[in-house]
């Protein structure tokens, strides 16, 4: 991920970045405790590895001292591989809270 680009997320959009490089990254911000996932992206070669659980294991990491309370993500069935970015989430731990026209809402307590 181009670096002037994560900067203008974070001081424009208050989203933060980490990127593992050549594996993946991922977009999030977090409000009031709770941590809402807005890109999770891993390289085809890396996935059905635990990558996609590195990444947001790395969030909960970064930021231990802020007591988290749970983590929300969204899947939109009109992008590539729904079916397998569900399954991914849903391993991790989430559970689906809602769905509408073409979005899957999913949510995780800490």
């Amino acid at each position: 991920m181009c670096m002037l680009y994560r900067d203008y997320l974070l001081s424009h959009e208050g989203k933060h970045t980490i990127e593992i490089p050549n594996l993946g990254f991922i977009v999030y911000m977090i409000v009031d405790g709770v941590v809402h996932v807005d890109i999770l992206y891993v390289d085809p070669k890396f996935r059905r590895q635990g990558s996609g659980t590195l990444l947001m294991n790395k969030i909960l990491e970064t930021h231990k001292s802020e007591n988290l309370k749970a983590v929300t993500c969204v899947v939109d069935t009109k992008l590539n591989s729904p079916t397998e970015s569900l399954k991914a989430i849903l391993s991790y731990g989430f559970e689906v809270v809602g769905v509408n026209d073409h979005e899957i809402l999913l949510y995780k307590e800490l």
